[in-house]
C-alpha cells in the first residue's frame, strides 16, 4: 500500500533528514452541553435529599405498560415494537418510566429492604407519531419512587416542589390521578395548560 511504501523510503533515507515540525489542527475545549447541565443539577438536588439513582433498561414487556390500565387513547400505550427482541419481556421501549421504578421498588421490597428512596433520568420513546423507518421521538423524563416509615405523598410533593422552585418555575397544585394511583392522594403540578409533574401515591 501507499503507507507501506512512505514508510520503507523514510526508512532508507532516514529519518533524521525529515525536518521537526509542531501539529497542526483545530481543537475545542469539551463542555456539557445544556441537557447534561441540566441533569447534573437534578442529580445533585436529589442526591443531597437521599435519593439514589438507578437505571433500568430502555425496553420492556407491553404487559408492564397494560397493568397501569391507561385509557384506551393514551399515547403511552402505543410502543415502539423492537424488530428482533431477546424476548417478551424485552420487546418494547418505554412509553414511561413508572413500568421500570415500580419494578424497582417491588425487588428491594421483596429482599425486605425496609426504605428506598430512588430516581431516574432516562429517555421515553414516543411512537404516537412514528412512523416506520423512521426514528422514534426521545424525551428526557425523570421518575421518582420512595417508600417507608417516613416516606408518604406529602413528603414526596414537598421534594418535588422544592426541586421545580430552585429552577425558578412555579406551580399550580391540582387534584388529578391516573388510573394507577390513590384517587384521594394524587397531584398534578401545573404551569398554565402544561402538566409538568404528576406526584401520587
Amino acid at each position: 500500500t501507499e503507507e507501506d511504501l512512505s514508510e520503507e523510503v523514510l526508512r532508507i533515507h532516514g529519518y533524521e533528514h525529515i525536518t521537526s515540525t509542531l501539529l497542526r489542527g483545530e481543537t475545542a475545549s469539551g463542555t456539557r452541553n445544556p441537557q447534561m447541565q441540566l441533569n447534573d443539577k437534578v442529580h445533585r438536588i436529589l442526591s443531597n435529599k437521599g435519593f439514589f439513582e438507578i437505571r433500568n433498561f430502555s425496553f420492556i414487556s407491553p404487559k408492564l405498560i397494560e397493568k397501569l390500565n391507561l385509557a384506551a387513547d393514551d399515547k403511552r400505550n402505543k410502543t415502539v415494537v423492537l424488530t428482533n427482541p431477546l424476548g417478551e419481556d424485552t420487546s418494547v421501549m418505554r412509553s414511561t418510566l413508572v413500568p421500570s421504578m415500580l419494578g424497582t421498588i417491588s425487588l428491594n421490597q421483596s429482599r425486605n429492604n425496609e426504605t428506598a428512596m430512588l430516581y431516574e433520568i432516562s429517555p421515553i420513546f414516543d411512537a404516537s407519531a412514528y412512523q416506520v423507518g423512521e426514528l422514534p421521538h426521545e424525551q428526557p423524563m425523570l421518575c421518582i419512587g420512595a417508600y417507608g416509615p417516613e416516606v408518604n405523598f406529602y413528603r414526596v410533593r414537598d421534594i418535588v416542589l422544592d426541586m421545580v422552585a430552585r429552577f425558578g418555575v412555579s406551580c399550580e397544585i391540582i387534584p388529578g390521578a391516573e388510573p394507577y394511583h390513590h384517587p384521594g392522594r394524587a397531584a398534578k403540578l401545573m404551569v398554565g395548560d402544561v402538566c409538568l409533574a404528576n406526584v401520587a401515591e
